[in-house]
């Protein structure tokens, strides 16, 4: 291959080349390198005319200016075993090189041009890849790794460098796929992806899950949940959504005026009593959770900040505002003749292992009462749907160890997920039994 001695004003550099980025910074160290260590690679120009030879700049922009700044500075360097002036570069002439070599010049730095839009950027990125890893195979040479090809792209190979990195590699064959061709930028874009491949995924896991999914998928257990979770083994649910009692005297509250089939708040229902469960099941629903899970506790207001402090001081990281759950037609009257209508309910929200959502969702639910089964507690179906749409895909393990009339059992149906239902009263009981029964 023949190496052109050029001088800098022959080389002719065409308008686009303005816009490569050439930091400060960045063109400071390569100059240093170029006196220290010489400069490894000549540049490519293209070469027109005849007799009178015109060179243009394919490749090499930033070495280019280096040796252009260099000669500003009076100094010589090397290249090969020649010491070289700053006045004259070394070059290669593109139609000199053989086919991979001109198109991995013409790539180059380009991919680094400040107005390229994202899609440009991630196809260019995609192609300098490819382009490294023929090159590599060609000459029998290690693959280059993304932080190689990040420092080429990008000019250096931090960790934020080789992550956009990445995911323009990813990104670049499905540029003009319908969820991503609009995006607006890559970040945009990386997120549609992503939500794009979760929604694959639990297309084809409910396809999966569907061919054996029916009744016989949820647990109906009846159990003290304190004897039953102290034997359970660890790392089961990926949810866990229940609702204790709340320690606010629910056993004075009588039967409703008759609406309530059966009475059940038939235990002493304390502050003490709701501070010695939660303290109690806490780090049980740590252990018996998967690495990554969700926690959903129903509460009261003064109940909310103990369980939050005790959750968190077990492992739980405890979202620092519950979930506000209003009732559209909420009757309860705490004072019945003073006022005001009860109309909303406490949710606290925990997280096992940085497990993610499936979307972001409001922390105001509104949601309306079932029938009711005679629990003076009974909690809607479309809350738990809601609450457990933020949390689960198809075939995920669901636990409730308050379980009442069953609601959770509906619920985990409608999204092809497995429940566990644990309840020690036995009126209760049935009436799940019959809920599951009734399920299509």
């Amino acid at each position: 291959m023949q190496i052109l001695k050029l001088r800098l004003e022959e080389i002719k550099v065409p308008a686009h080349r303005q816009r490569v980025e050439v930091e400060g910074g960045l063109l400071g160290e390569l100059m240093e390198s170029i006196v220290e260590h010489g400069l490894l690679h000549p540049i490519v120009v293209r070469a027109s005319g005849w007799p009178d030879r015109e060179y243009t700049l394919v490749a090499g922009g930033r070495r280019l200016a280096a040796i252009s700044n260099l000669g500003g500075l009076g100094q010589t360097y090397k290249s090969g075993t020649e010491v070289w002036s700053s006045e004259f570069i070394p070059c290669v002439s593109l139609g000199d090189l053989d086919a991979l070599s001109a198109e991995e010049a013409e790539l180059e730095e380009n991919v680094r041009r400040v107005n390229l839009t994202w899609k440009e950027q991630a196809r260019a990125t995609a192609r300098l890849s490819d382009l490294r890893q023929q090159r590599a195979a060609a000459s029998g040479a290690e693959l280059p790794t993304l932080s190689d090809l990040a420092k080429e792209v990008r000019g250096r190979a931090g960790d934020d460098a080789t992550e956009l990195t990445r995911r323009e590699l990813i990104l670049s064959p499905y540029l003009e796929a319908p969820h991503i061709k609009g995006a607006k930028n890559l970040d945009e874009a990386w997120k549609a992806h992503l939500r794009e491949e979760e929604d694959k995924r639990r297309a084809e896991l409910a396809r999966t899950v569907g061919d054996t999914y029916g009744k016989h998928s949820h647990t109906l257990i009846k159990a003290d949940c304190l004897s039953w979770i102290r034997e359970s083994p660890a790392n089961q649910f990926d949810v866990i959504l229940t609702d204790p009692p709340y320690g606010i005297g629910a056993d004075r509250f009588g039967d409703a005026g008759g609406r309530l089939q059966s009475q059940t708040h038939d235990y002493t229902d304390t502050k003490q009593g709701w501070e010695d469960l939660i303290g109690t099941l806490g780090a049980h629903w740590l252990r018996v959770s998967k690495p990554q899970a969700h926690l959903y506790l129903c509460c009261d207001i003064d109940g909310f900040h103990f369980a939050r402090e005790w959750l968190r001081r077990v492992g739980w990281e405890v979202h620092r505002t519950p979930l506000i759950n209003y009732k559209v037609d909420g009757s309860r009257v705490p004072w019945p003749t003073r006022g005001p209508q009860r109309k909303w309910e406490m949710i606290l929200y925990a997280v096992k292992g940085g497990k993610n959502v499936t979307r972001i969702y409001s922390d105001v639910l509104e949601t309306r009462g079932d029938e009711n089964f005679g629990h003076g507690a009974q909690k809607p179906v479309a809350l738990y749907t809601n609450l457990l749409r933020r949390s689960v895909s198809a075939g995920d393990a669901v636990l409730d160890c308050f379980g009442g009339t069953g609601t959770i059992i509906p619920a985990c149906h409608e999204l092809m997920c497995r429940a566990t239902y644990i309840e020690q009263d036995e009126v209760c009981y049935g009436i799940a039994l019959k809920r599951l029964e009734e399920l299509k």
